[in-house]
């Protein structure tokens, strides 16, 4: 049995795909075990990282890819699960389980909350990408880097400043005095 608190915060993530554990205390003003205790209590309505720090929202490591790669694999098996039931002579002699399964990722592909967070993360990832190229950056392309936090136009230039951030706390560790 749910307390009220609890039952607040399941209905609550019923209808979001995705919080942050900061988010969640925040909205309902509770521990965070009475968040574990909820979702515990509901068989875990929803998937969450013990390891918060280090889950790709720039809080911990710069960036943590592993969901970006699972949306990637989700996003490629509705797409073929969409060309196999398309094909008429298959879809007749189709498992109705196939069938379900294709609507539950065609309705994860279509969520705008997790498309937004698709579109932010493969930003990161292609600054990360960036990022792991800059501990091989010459001075002009460390100048071109900083242009680009500078530059208020470029949608990546928010992105660019948290690399550029560990970079200049880090660059004494990284690149060797001559």
């Amino acid at each position: 049995m749910l307390t009220e608190r609890e039952q607040k915060l399941v209905n609550w993530l019923r209808t979001r795909k995705v919080a942050t554990m900061r988010q969640l205390r925040h909205q309902f003003q509770v521990c965070h075990m009475t968040v574990f205790r909820a979702l515990k209590k509901v068989g875990y309505l929803t998937s969450y990282n013990h390891n918060a720090g280090c889950d790709g929202r720039r809080h911990g490591f710069p960036f943590d890819p592993y969901l970006l790669y699972l949306h990637r694999r989700l996003v490629q098996a509705g797409e073929a699960a969409d060309r196999l039931l398309s094909r008429t002579p298959a879809s007749c002699h189709t498992p109705q389980v196939l069938r379900n399964f294709q609507a539950l990722l065609q309705a994860y592909r279509s969520d705008s909350e997790i498309r937004a967070a698709a579109a932010l993360y493969e930003r990161c990832h292609g600054l990360f990408t960036r990022f792991r190229e800059v501990l091989r950056l010459s001075a002009e392309q460390m100048d071109q880097l900083r242009q680009q936090t500078a530059d208020r136009n470029d949608s990546d230039g928010p992105l660019a400043q948290i690399a550029l951030k560990h970079l200049d706390r880090y660059w004494g560790h990284l690149v060797p005095e001559h």
